[in-house]
């Protein structure tokens, strides 16, 4: 898992938006293929498949494996509420350089 995915670095409140995790998943596969992303993170290309189709379920540590693969963290919505708020905030004091 040497694969860097901290490219994306956040400009400012609007580029903060609710994505599904299978619009996730899908831009993965279409990015690294479905093998490769498999081989990654050490699960069964099959079992990836099914569960990308909505056919078949996962276990938790080929779910974290995932989620770390891809960079995504689980925040609760009422700590990235806050969050939004206080960017919003800090915009304001700054002038809108956030």
């Amino acid at each position: 898992m040497g694969q860097n995915n901290k490219q994306f670095e956040l400009t400012g409140v609007a580029s903060m938006k609710s994505t599904k995790f299978d619009d996730h998943l899908q831009e993965l596969v279409s990015r690294y293929g479905l093998t490769n992303l498999a081989s990654a993170i050490g699960m069964d290309k099959g079992a990836l498949s099914r569960f990308k189709n909505g056919e078949g379920n996962i276990s938790m540590a080929d779910l974290e494996a995932l989620l770390d693969y891809a960079d995504i963290a689980l925040v609760p919505k009422r700590q990235l509420d806050l969050f939004l708020d206080m960017r919003i905030f800090d915009g304001e004091l700054l002038g809108g350089r956030t």
